[in-house]
């Protein structure tokens, strides 16, 4: 087998693993209530957000992200309700969805315009 051959083989294993863990992490969470506490481990997420672990660490540290908890020496996560609250605050910034607040002057979001 050649390189190209073999380099394109390993990439084919690799996104079926990755596709393996989504579909695994997927089902688990399909079949679990919501929990505002469940811990979502840095390897999940850029499912969880929909950022990279680049960008998740670039946005932590300009204070744009919430601090993850430390779980033991090597392991942090964060609360589902931290990132929950981050991605409602993310969508009221961008405009997706009407402010909180009922004393926001009317025409503030873009939804409204």
């Amino acid at each position: 087998m050649d390189t190209s051959t073999r380099n394109r083989a390993q990439e084919l294993f690799d996104l079926l693993e990755n596709v393996r863990h989504v579909d695994t992490v997927t089902r688990k969470n399909a079949q679990q209530p919501y929990d505002p506490l469940e811990i979502v481990r840095r390897r999940n997420m850029p499912a969880a957000t929909g950022l990279s672990n680049a960008t998740i660490w670039r946005e932590r540290n300009a204070g744009r992200f919430p601090e993850p908890i430390r779980l033991s020496k090597q392991a942090i996560g964060w609360t589902r309700a931290s990132i929950d609250e981050w991605k409602a605050e993310r969508s009221r910034l961008s405009g997706l969805v009407a402010p909180t607040n009922e004393s926001a002057p009317s025409g503030s979001s873009r939804a409204e315009r």
